[in-house]
């Protein structure tokens, strides 16, 4: 599907992102500024037939699989638009903006959660219908017992926690404690942040992101790569970091409000605290093992004390 010119004065900026990293307050900056701002999660061809493998999943539900539709048909546009400006070798194309933010790995779990809670409602249902304990459904209880046996499984798994080929590992031994298939799918989401700019970045726009500077302190990157203009920043930092986006954008009077906040979610717990009950599950040395992976390293992710607010 070749790219039409949308009507924006200043062109197109990718939002190249793992989700829950404010990507939607700052699309709607962008376009009150006159861009053209695209999200996407995925933007490589091996990626959206995974992604093609989700909507035929008998797991998920009909909303989910409607807006993984809707993802699909949007990542496929801007896995178009990425391949010709890879491709591009003699500047028949305009330079892609593209905007990617990350987030500490030890909250996005939580944030994604509370964004998508019709979804994980339901297979916390699937896993409490499936062990039969006898007890009546509350969804936080029965979220504490995945989270539980969540990290439990990953104490017992010495595979690299970044790697995607370590997931069959992990899913052989949480096929142990539950047939539903609940456990492994959640471990899938909790550990993506370590896996994304490998499985899902690079793939899209050839940059290998640990190869490159990111100043830790001030929270961003950039990156110039073939038609592409990268510019990584830091979620936590990213109020701080809007002169850095006007910068990038050549926008001066950037300002960035917020959007889709977790605490707006209508959920019967707490989120925050449902986190915070998260991580005093998990032990000294998973954590270790999670800062210790290429994504905490590089981007500064060496402790976390961050709350959910995206």
């Amino acid at each position: 599907m070749p790219h039409k010119p949308v009507s924006s004065s200043r062109g197109d900026v990718l939002l190249l992102q793992m989700g829950k990293v404010s990507s939607t307050s700052i699309a709607q900056a962008l376009e009150q500024e006159g861009f053209n701002a695209m999200q996407a999660h995925i933007a490589s061809t091996a990626r959206l037939g995974d992604k093609l493998d989700t909507m035929a999943s008998p797991t998920i539900t009909d909303d989910v699989a409607a807006r993984v539709y809707d993802d699909f048909l949007r990542e496929l546009e801007v896995t178009y638009m990425l391949v010709r400006r890879r491709l591009d070798q003699v500047g028949k194309y305009p330079k892609m903006l593209v905007i990617s933010p990350m987030r500490d790995p030890l909250t996005w779990f939580w944030s994604h959660f509370a964004e998508l809670f019709d979804h994980y409602r339901s297979q916390m249902r699937r896993f409490h219908t499936i062990r039969d304990d006898g007890t009546p459904f509350n969804v936080e209880r029965v979220f504490l017992e995945v989270q539980a046996l969540m990290f439990r499984v990953l104490d017992e798994v010495d595979a690299p926690l970044h790697r995607a080929d370590s997931m069959p590992v992990i899913r052989r031994v949480a096929e142990q404690y539950d047939k539903s298939d609940v456990i492994c799918a959640a471990l899938n989401r909790f550990l993506l942040p370590l896996r994304w700019y490998d499985e899902d970045f690079r793939p899209a726009t050839g940059v290998d992101v640990y190869q490159t500077p990111f100043d830790r302190e001030r929270g961003f990157g950039r990156i110039d790569h073939g038609g592409l203009s990268i510019l990584l920043l830091k979620y936590e930092q990213l109020q701080e970091l809007v002169p850095v986006m006007a910068n990038f954008t050549g926008v001066p009077g950037l300002t960035l409000g917020r959007a889709n906040t977790a605490e707006r979610k209508n959920l019967p717990f707490d989120i925050r605290q449902m986190q915070a009950r998260g991580r005093e599950m998990m032990s000294d040395t998973l954590v270790e093992r999670i800062h210790a992976s290429p994504y905490a390293r590089h981007f500064g992710y060496g402790r976390s004390g961050a709350d959910i607010d995206g």
